[in-house]
């Protein structure tokens, strides 16, 4: 919802005179895996998710001590949009918690500035733009296999400078049977999820690009599983918590079996199949990668 930047203020919602923090904050510790520094940040980790012309969505993961507001401002200051909704996911046992924040009435060929408060500071702020569904031409930006025990930030840098319309995830955007410890259960993957989330510099982008996603064996749980995964609903729920790929907020999208998608963009349409939840290990002509009712509707 839109109202003035003034009438925010006098709700108290909205600091004056305050200044963001750089999205790319280094603040956090360091660890060394497999001969590599891995620097786990503190300040919060955003992705911007499924997008059209006037409706976007966050998914932000941050620690369970800290409680913030979120709010859309243009680049004239003038104009203010308080979320839709904001909805609290976390899981018993774990430091941190993911964020959802849903906006609509934005328009295009703008500059918006997602904004991150605790307290009335202002603690982060990250630009970001809404995407064209029925543009003519459409770049885009395919990612997979992020080891963030390998984790590398030029990477990622030059993909933003790039400037791709869009990203697709396509899987093992974590290792969540990757580290120390034979617990595979639900809370290694937040574990695991929240500590690529704390590491991937793509989180911590200045500039926002809307990200669609789906996974493999390593984001769903453990190499090489499908369905004989104890946890495969569990995984589901998770996956689908730390991005953000609600049709509400997004109506190019479709939702499908396990956490697959389908979405038109530009003249294309991208079917993302969950290749895990419905597989059935082997060769034989009754296996399955991606169940019967993915085949019917993909």
């Amino acid at each position: 919802m839109e109202i003035s930047r003034r009438r925010l203020l006098q709700l108290g919602l909205l600091s004056a005179g305050t200044t963001a923090l750089a999205g790319g904050s280094m603040r956090g510790h360091a660890e060394s895996d497999g001969g590599f520094s891995v620097i786990r940040r503190s300040s919060p980790s955003v992705v911007q998710g499924a997008t059209d012309e006037s409706r976007t969505q966050f998914s932000i993961v941050h620690r369970a001590d800290d409680s913030f507001d979120f709010y859309v401002r243009n680049s004239s200051r003038e104009s203010v949009w308080i979320p839709d909704k904001v909805e609290t996911h976390s899981l018993p046992g774990q430091g941190t918690v993911v964020s959802k924040a849903y906006f609509s009435d934005l328009r295009l060929n703008e500059t918006f500035f997602f904004a991150i408060e605790r307290d009335g500071v202002l603690k982060d702020e990250r630009e970001f733009r809404m995407l064209d569904t029925k543009a003519e031409r459409i770049r885009f930006a395919i990612c997979s296999c992020m080891d963030d025990g390998r984790h590398s930030p030029e990477i990622w840098q030059d993909l933003v400078e790039h400037k791709p319309d869009f990203i697709l995830f396509v899987g093992d955007c974590t290792y969540c049977d990757y580290g120390p410890g034979d617990d595979m259960g639900p809370s290694r993957l937040w574990r695991r999820f929240s500590e690529a989330r704390a590491t991937l510099e793509i989180y911590f982008s200045r500039k926002l690009i809307p990200i669609f996603a789906t996974w493999d064996d390593h984001d769903f749980g453990q190499n090489d599983s499908g369905r004989e995964y104890p946890w495969v609903t569990e995984s589901q729920v998770n996956f689908m918590r730390f991005f953000a790929m609600e049709p509400s907020h997004c109506a190019a999208i479709e939702r499908g079996p396990g956490v697959s998608s389908a979405f038109i963009l530009g003249r294309q349409q991208f079917v993302l199949m969950d290749d895990r939840s419905f597989r059935i290990a082997g060769s034989s002509r009754d296996a399955t990668r991606i169940g019967d009712r993915s085949r019917k509707t993909g």
